[in-house]
């Protein structure tokens, strides 16, 4: 939305989550997107437009979206609000009753857990599937173990009964519309009514995140069947009913993107622009907020190293909570970009890529930390060369051959730096995902090996990216 005057369309959106990503894979591409009204007939002003787009696709600037309205342009800012509620203020209902979609998710279960334990709420709770219950439940945690997934989610739900709270547990896909129907029925026929839905379903497993260069259609669908499909069914079960609130859980990545992040990315950014659609259609009791990290249990985080940027980011559950009940109470919407640190700053990092273009760290170079591996010298041209690189781009000295990318202070975007140089050097393209599977200078060092011995270049992993595969220095 620019002016507010626009029918907003949030299916268009989908293009901005590759325009984010596709640079921050390829720092030797730039992305725009440039939203524009039709032209008229008159002459002039299609000529003042082409113009217009003409300077904008020259002047190398760092806007990534842009909008013309009325021979204007326009940019995307960010201003930052803090959010502070009254003693006691909340929009939840004590006794209140919530519907929750990916509601035995990680975030979902703790999102019931500070709804029973505050509010004693009222919780349905909405799963593709659903976990054996009661003594199959015991039996199952017995066979499995408590660190299983499943197991988790049984012990999740015993804690919520052992709290007292009232919980009913739905079995339904939730891109399926009469399933969704279904759900809000089955709450309304337990309860007696609906107060609010936390729209949280979402995949987030490691295996659901490809670069550009690996995605496939069938991954794009599954972030759109939850995010997408999922809340046009949800939205069509909702219909008619007067709720306090319908609050979408998005992701932060929506501004900052990610590497391998472009389909979740497209996914949340519909949400976001579903949730100003319903804004213009009526009062805004639909909000989306564009969550920074959360630190939830272990195994379940709610996003993958792909999209991480440090570990200070992350909130606590009960953090989370907190900022979950001033984002309702103050009333903001219909959209919240939720960001724990300084998010012009990590704009400038991740979007204006601030320092991509240095060869090597400009800081003072750090010693090696204490590892629990001990350290081993490169022994090969190969392992020499890039445990080079990592010292000059990590700002670190020495780096062993099995010491491990991330824990000595790497994270996605110095990986896209990692991999460009590793392309100029050796003239070889490993696919990202290479760096957080094998994440050590030896485990590098064998593929490159390996490619090179094989006389068959780039083409023994990957196709090729760039027709001309000129070295980049980075």
């Amino acid at each position: 939305r620019v002016t507010g005057a626009e029918e907003l369309c949030p299916e268009k959106t989908g293009i901005l989550g590759p325009c984010r990503v596709i640079p921050q894979e390829y720092l030797n591409v730039t992305c725009r997107v440039i939203d524009i009204e039709s032209p008229s007939a008159d002459g002039w002003r299609r000529e003042r437009l082409v113009a217009q787009l003409a300077e904008e696709l020259g002047d190398g600037g760092s806007d990534l979206s842009i909008a013309y309205r009325g021979g204007e342009r326009w940019v995307q800012i960010f201003e930052p609000v803090r959010l502070e509620p009254g003693p006691g203020a909340t929009r939840f209902r004590t006794g209140g009753v919530y519907l929750i979609t990916g509601g035995l998710g990680a975030m979902g279960l703790v999102l019931a857990r500070h709804l029973a334990v505050a509010h004693r709420a009222r919780l349905v709770l909405v799963g593709r599937t659903v976990p054996p219950l009661g003594a199959e439940g015991s039996r199952w945690i017995e066979a499995h173990g408590a660190g299983d997934r499943v197991s988790r989610q049984i012990r999740a739900l015993q804690e919520l009964e052992e709290r007292g709270a009232e919980v009913c547990v739905v079995a339904a896909d939730v891109a399926d519309e009469e399933a969704m129907r279904g759900a809000v029925e089955r709450a309304v026929e337990r309860f007696g009514t609906l107060h609010g839905v936390i729209h949280a379903a979402g995949i987030t497993g490691e295996r659901f995140f490809f670069p550009i260069q690996e995605m496939e259609r069938e991954t794009c669908e599954q972030h759109f069947r939850a995010k997408v499909h999922g809340l046009l069914a949800l939205d069509a079960a909702l219909r008619g009913r007067d709720l306090d609130f319908c609050l979408l859980q998005s992701s932060l990545s929506t501004v900052l993107g990610g590497l391998a992040f472009s389909a979740y990315v497209a996914a949340n950014g519909f949400m976001d622009a579903f949730a100003h659609k319903r804004a213009q259609d009526g009062p805004r009791t639909w909000i989306s907020v564009d969550w920074d990290s959360w630190h939830l249990t272990e195994g379940t985080d709610t996003g993958t190293e792909f999209g991480a940027t440090v570990a200070e980011y992350a909130m606590t559950p009960e953090e989370g909570a907190a900022t979950l009940e001033r984002v309702l109470a103050t009333g903001a919407g219909p959209q919240v970009i939720h960001s724990t640190g300084d998010l012009e700053s990590r704009i400038d990092q991740w979007l204006r890529l601030a320092g991509a273009g240095q060869a090597e760290h400009r800081g003072p170079v750090h010693e090696r930390p204490r590892l629990t591996n001990p350290y081993v010298a490169p022994g090969s041209p190969t392992e020499e060369r890039i445990a080079t690189i990592w010292e000059e781009i990590l700002g670190l000295a020495p780096v062993g051959i099995h010491d491990d990318f991330f824990e000595i202070g790497g994270h996605s975007l110095l990986a896209t730096r990692v991999f460009t140089r590793l392309r100029a050097v050796f003239h070889v393209a490993l696919p990202l995902r290479t760096l957080f599977e094998t994440a050590t200078v030896a485990g590098l060092a064998g593929l490159v090996d390996t490619i090179l011995w094989a006389g068959q270049g780039q083409r023994s992993l990957v196709p090729e990216l760039v027709a001309d595969r000129e070295e980049i220095e980075i």
